[in-house]
């Protein structure tokens, strides 16, 4: 009576068996189910125990090459330049996805000896994104890529990584937009990639409270308003988010962006903002940080997660939610009844300005950016803006 063969030992006894039988003169109908049954429990243990290893991407392509005829110069079409494909072939340069998916469809090379694993598939694509368009060498060049990943050469593994720390998010169709939801046109990739970083910047914090949107009303952006007056009030806004499930990102914005701020929402439904703070003043700061929360107040929920290209909505339901944003932040700093009738708007002297701060408990820099806007005059009051205070604390 045969059982499986479990060990080595069992193995060689059950080939030895196997050799015997093989070569004898001639088998009674015992001595051939024997053999067959010990050749079948000799193969699942080979199998079990010794599999037979895929053969190495470059091994698998030198052969369909000998198969088909093909020469370096032919392998340009799937590898690319004649120094990749020399690369390749030699094991100085791995393949990038888009190669191997090339050679697959080409060459019938299989996923499987592509990517050395024998449940592998290739990922599966976003649309019509092209990789290369994405700002490889500043994601690079601010380490938000691993050292393993060449962003050069593999563009679509590098940012399928940054889209899996961003936590996969629905915003991926964001590249087929030509400009930024402001009016002014952008790189979208660049955008897209800003978006990405916050996301997964927003999904390494700890808040020490869930958000609740019942809990958080334009009562509290009036609250906030009062944290100005501090030096280092920008980070007190910060800290005072974070005890209320918000999350605040600083980020950089890249080359040909126009972005200001961003207001979304995680996966688990914890609320971001995230900023440029492209100009480097603490009016810039106070008025888009509001106008943000704003956002999360009244335009966030379920099925609707960023406000900074939402590409089911129309144009105008967009400029429509930034107007409706825009008057919530202004009127949280200055109520409409308090600034028609001030001294500071009426004169924009600056005694009357630093006045109408000190009676709101807000910077003198917010009520300056608010007439400077209004009266379209951008060389007024520049030394009560707070220049050069802000990133200092972020950056």
């Amino acid at each position: 009576m045969y059982k499986l063969i479990k060990t080595e030992q069992d193995h060689e006894q059950a080939l030895e068996r196997i050799d015997e039988l093989a070569f004898a003169e001639q088998l009674t109908s015992e001595q051939a189910d024997e053999l067959e049954l010990l050749v079948h429990l000799a193969e699942e243990y080979e199998e079990r125990e010794c599999p037979i290893g895929l053969p190495s991407p470059v091994e698998a392509i030198k052969f369909r090459m000998e198969q088909l005829g093909l020469n370096q110069a032919d392998m340009t079409r799937y590898i690319g330049s004649k120094s990749n494909v020399s690369e390749v072939l030699s094991g100085k340069r791995s393949l990038s996805l888009s190669m191997m998916r090339k050679l697959h469809a080409g060459l019938g090379i299989p996923a499987e000896v592509l990517l050395q694993d024998p449940d592998a598939q290739f990922p599966t694509s976003y649309g019509e994104l092209e990789w290369e368009k994405f700002p490889l060498k500043e994601l690079a060049k601010r380490n938000i890529i691993p050292a393993f990943i060449n962003s050069k050469n593999q563009a679509e593994e590098a940012i399928r990584w940054l889209i899996q720390e961003a936590g996969s998010p629905k915003t991926l169709t964001a590249c087929h937009r030509k400009g930024t939801w402001n009016g002014s046109d952008g790189d979208a990739y660049a955008t897209l990639a800003w978006e990405l970083i916050v996301r997964s910047k927003a999904r390494q914090v700890h808040l020490p409270v869930k958000f609740d949107p019942e809990n958080f009303t334009v009562d509290h952006l009036r609250r906030i308003t009062h944290l100005s007056i501090y030096d280092d009030g920008p980070l007190k806004a910060k800290e005072y988010l974070a005890k209320r499930g918000i999350v605040l990102v600083t980020e950089r914005p890249f080359k040909k962006t126009y972005l200001d701020g961003v207001a979304l929402l995680l996966d688990d439904g914890t609320p971001v903002v995230g900023m440029t703070l492209r100009f480097d003043r603490l009016d810039y700061f106070w008025f888009t940080l509001l106008r943000e929360l704003a956002h999360v107040i009244k335009h966030l929920g379920v099925g609707d997660t960023t406000c900074i290209l939402d590409y089911e909505t129309s144009i105008e339901n967009l400029e429509a939610r930034e107007t409706e944003a825009n008057e919530i932040a202004a009127e949280s700093f200055i109520p409409s009844s308090i600034w028609e009738s001030s001294e500071a708007k009426k004169t924009s002297n600056k005694k009357a300005v630093q006045f109408l701060a000190r009676n709101l408990d807000i910077h003198e820099a917010i009520v300056a950016g608010r007439l400077r806007k209004e009266r379209k005059n951008y060389h007024i009051h520049s030394q009560l803006l707070g220049n050069g205070k802000v990133n200092e604390m972020f950056f």
